[in-house]
């Protein structure tokens, strides 16, 4: 079976590397978004709780989940091996056991953790990548212990061809420096150019409306969109008790 677009495109160490000094893709957007998720996962479970962390990366949020010292151990995930290794290579605790592993989230996989049960399951700007997201969610929802905590931040889709095109002219701002000018052509280019390596980093993003109807329908409670800045966003879900 052929290795999915989006690993192919980031299991590369020099791709990665430069992933992980640039800190992704708009940091100051990203920083925020990650303080919102970090809020939420703390509010949500208590202290000592157990997490699971998918599409990990270089580890940029993992390192956030360390630091407020509230976790028992997290388990960091990624499908891409050259990014998985900076994360093992840069990321220390004295106090919270990491335990590193390769996983596709794509794939049937949540039988690697049976028997485990995690507090929470939290993602970063990753699950843009699955083409099954129901199937995604519904496993999220097998893995995480009653009352356990979903909070996942994602790349997404403008609802209409308008919004589509906002979300596309906001990222192509950001690219230009937003330099006090603007110049429709330059703007075009970097639409264009952006859509093209979404294409080869094998994105294939949703709308709000379509996660919330995943998450719905996989059997979650209190799913809502909690924080939105153009193309991003943060959710929140709960699994009921038994």
């Amino acid at each position: 079976m052929p290795e999915p677009a989006s690993l192919a495109y980031y299991n590369d160490s020099t791709r990665a590397e430069r992933y992980h000094r640039r800190k992704g893709f708009a940091p100051e957007r990203t920083e925020r978004m990650h303080q919102v998720m970090l809020d939420l996962l703390i509010t949500l479970t208590s202290p000592q709780s157990t997490a699971l962390e998918l599409g990990a990366g270089t580890g940029l949020f993992t390192e956030k989940l360390l630091k407020a010292n509230h976790f028992r151990e997290i388990y960091v995930t990624d499908g891409a091996a050259a990014m998985l290794t900076i994360a093992q290579q840069t990321l220390e605790s004295e106090h919270t056991p990491l335990h590193f592993v390769k996983l596709d989230f794509t794939t049937d996989w949540s039988g690697l953790f049976a028997g485990i049960g995690f507090d929470a399951i939290t993602s970063s700007m990753a699950l843009h990548h699955a083409d099954d997201k129901q199937q995604l969610f519904q496993q999220v929802f097998s893995t995480l212990k009653p009352k356990g905590v979903f909070v996942l931040a994602d790349h997404m889709a403008g609802a209409s061809a308008c919004i589509r095109h906002l979300l596309a002219r906001e990222r192509a701002l950001v690219r230009l420096g937003r330099d006090g000018t603007e110049d429709p052509e330059r703007v075009l280019e970097m639409i264009n150019g952006d859509e093209e390596r979404g294409r080869k980093e094998g994105n294939l993003c949703e709308t709000v409306a379509q996660y919330q109807c995943y998450l719905d329908k996989s059997g979650f409670e209190d799913v809502d969109c909690i924080w939105r800045d153009y193309w991003l966003a943060v959710f929140m879900a709960r699994k009921p008790m038994d």
